[in-house]
C-alpha cells in the first residue's frame, strides 16, 4: 500500500470532482460529513454502516461519531468538510481518510503513521487519545472486512494546487 505525504494535500483546492474511495472509505466520509451537520441519528446511516460491518455496524458508527467529536474539540482551525452527497473532496476530509486507513497499518518504532496524518490536521491537538480512537475504529472495521486502501487516493486534476490566503 503506497501512503499519500500529507504535505502533497496540504495546498489543494477544495473543489471539483470525486475520487474513487472504495466503500469502505466513501462510507467513512458519508457518515464524517452526516454527522458534522447534525444528522448522525440519521437511519439511512445506521443501515449504511450495517450494510458494510455486519453486526458490528452500530459500533463502528459510534466509533467515528467519538472520534469526530474528538477532532472537532481539538483541531486549532475551521476544517474544510463538505456536505454530504457532495461528489467533492476536501483536503481535510481526504486527510482524515488517509489517517485512518494509516491507522490500519501496523506501528512502526511503537508509533502508528496516523499520527503523522492526525498532526498534519489537528497540530498539538493530535495525541494518543485520538490516535487510539482511530485505531480502534481501524480494527473493527478490519475485523468486519473492510481495509481502506490509499492506493486509488492519489490527488488528480481535482485537487489542483492553488495559492495560500489568511483571511
Amino acid at each position: 500500500m503506497s501512503l499519500i505525504d500529507p504535505a502533497e494535500i496540504e495546498d489543494r483546492d477544495d473543489g471539483g470532482e470525486a475520487i474513487s474511495l472504495g466503500r469502505a472509505a466513501n462510507t467513512m466520509l458519508t457518515g464524517l460529513r452526516m454527522m458534522v451537520v447534525g444528522r448522525g441519528e440519521c437511519p439511512a446511516l445506521r443501515r449504511l454502516f450495517v450494510e458494510l460491518c455486519g453486526p458490528r455496524g452500530e459500533e463502528a458508527l459510534i466509533g467515528l461519531f467519538v472520534i469526530v467529536k474528538q477532532v472537532a474539540f481539538r483541531s486549532r482551525r475551521r476544517l474544510s468538510v463538505h456536505a454530504p452527497g457532495c461528489a467533492a473532496i476536501s483536503s481535510d476530509e481526504l486527510i482524515f481518510l488517509s489517517a485512518l486507513a494509516a491507522a490500519q497499518q501496523p506501528e512502526t518504532d511503537g508509533q502508528g503513521r496516523e499520527r503523522l496524518w492526525l498532526a498534519s490536521l489537528l497540530g498539538a491537538g493530535a495525541d494518543k487519545v485520538v490516535s487510539g480512537s482511530l485505531r480502534s475504529l481501524a480494527g473493527l472495521l478490519a475485523s468486519a472486512g473492510q481495509t481502506l486502501d490509499m492506493d486509488d487516493w492519489r490527488p488528480g486534476p481535482c485537487l489542483r494546487a492553488r495559492p495560500r490566503s489568511v483571511h
